[in-house]
């Protein structure tokens, strides 16, 4: 199970930099708290509420409606990082909630065949398989770790700097994705995670952002095309 401290940590890091998610609800859950089927190979996802989680919840007297379900595979985290545990924990909730800002639509409930496509899904994203995610990421621009996916990623960094979190971008997302150079991301995206620090992330997406940034992923795309071909 998560541990306690590392679980309330991490909620109140999220209500603090995308206070717009407990709008409607946000939970974090350990796999072994979901009734659900789990990918051997997956460590952790973020997504809708479904009637798993709700029913799980609903039994514990722990749900406030539908939102967004942040699940860790915390025995395998935890054995994966036997040292700096907070610190590991903390950037891979960062990494999920990144998938969960904005917060999606609410929903009754989620069927069998939403289900199935979400577990097809996580098998095709190995955490063991970073050339294969990297493949998928460079040439899908809107793929789930894609353009505004990175965006989003670098203004939670920024805004749980500002927190007290040190986290590490390359921690969160880089070389495993396809990312050469998190650094340069940031350099390109200027001060705009200053200047947007209190808008909401659905106000970020929906602006346009600044033109070097755009142009260092097309940039990046185009020489991961151009390597492939060769």
């Amino acid at each position: 199970m998560i541990d306690p401290a590392l679980r309330s940590e991490a909620l109140a890091l999220a209500e603090a930099i995308a206070p717009e998610v407990f709008d409607s609800a946000l939970y974090l859950l350990d796999r072994a708290e979901l009734t659900r089927p789990w990918p051997n190979d997956c460590l952790a996802y973020c997504g809708p509420t479904d009637k798993f989680s709700c029913d799980y919840l609903a039994a514990k007297n722990k749900w406030h409606g539908h939102g967004v379900l942040i699940a860790v595979d915390f025995t395998r985290f935890a054995e994966d990082h036997p040292e700096n545990r907070r610190w590991a924990f903390l950037n891979l909730f960062l990494h999920e909630l990144a998938h969960g800002v904005p917060a999606p639509p609410p929903r009754a409930e989620t069927d069998d065949a939403e289900i199935a496509a979400l577990l097809t899904r996580l098998e095709s994203e190995r955490y063991e398989r970073a050339a294969a995610q990297a493949e998928k990421t460079m040439n899908e621009t809107d793929s789930d770790h894609g353009f505004r996916f990175l965006r989003t990623v670098i203004h939670l960094w920024y805004r749980a700097l500002t927190s007290g979190f040190f986290g590490h971008l390359d921690a969160i997302m880089g070389p495993m994705y396809g990312i050469a150079s998190m650094a340069r991301y940031v350099e390109a995206l200027g001060d705009e995670p200053r200047r947007m620090f209190a808008e909401t992330f659905g106000h970020i997406q929906a602006t346009k952002p600044p033109a070097a940034f755009s142009a260092l992923w097309t940039n990046e795309l185009s020489r991961a095309k151009r390597s492939k071909q060769c």
